[in-house]
């Protein structure tokens, strides 16, 4: 009776042995199906061209909000400032004085003002696309960007709210061109920072 119990425990080691080996092979089958249909389905999206879609973050444009004005003005044309589609007063045409940040990617700037007249629409401010890596602006709490916008805040007539912020550049000086959008209207202004520019429409 010794001998046959040998015999069956070692009989039932075979088997159970065989099950484990067989369960490994279509463990390791299913894994090597999943891995190659995942890379067929990656050499399809890269042969259709296929590119993920932009963030929501990266496709917002920042908003300099009315609680971020500094002080209001009652005029919009002191000290050089112009006045832009009679809502915006922008800085002078010729910025001196530019400072060194210390810092990348923009290791130079230029302080500079900007002035929304009292309860003027939307008004979106920025770059050409092909200054986006030349250039950077920034009013109010909204960081170095290529684009914003300054929302419509209702205040007392006939005076200008005035937001804190400027340029920053990756060379010493620029012509540095910005796009004011108010509704259907578009309008380009050149600003000289740290250089006279021939033209400042």
């Amino acid at each position: 009776m010794g001998r046959v119990n040998n015999r069956s425990s070692s009989s039932c080691r075979l088997r159970l042995t065989r099950c484990l080996q067989a369960v490994v092979l279509v463990v390791a089958a299913a894994t090597l199906a999943a891995t190659a249909a995942s890379a067929a389905g990656t050499r399809g999206r890269a042969d259709t061209g296929a590119r993920p879609p932009l963030s929501k973050k990266a496709a917002t444009v920042e908003t300099v909000t009315c609680g971020d004005a500094i002080a209001t003005a009652g005029s919009g044309r002191q000290s050089g400032y112009r006045v832009v589609a009679g809502v915006v007063s922008v800085p002078p045409a010729y910025l001196t004085q530019v400072s060194k940040t210390g810092s990348q990617p923009w290791p130079f700037w230029r302080k500079a003002a900007m002035l929304v007249r009292a309860d003027a629409p939307v008004l979106v401010v920025r770059l050409p696309t092909a200054w986006r890596n030349r250039a950077a602006i920034t009013w109010g709490a909204v960081g170095a960007v290529s684009i914003l916008q300054f929302a419509r805040c209702p205040s007392p007539a006939n005076r200008w709210n005035v937001y804190a912020g400027g340029f920053y550049l990756r060379s010493a000086s620029a012509c540095v061109p910005l796009v004011f959008e108010i509704g259907a209207r578009t309008v380009s202004v050149l600003f000289g920072v740290g250089r006279r520019c021939r033209s400042s429409a």
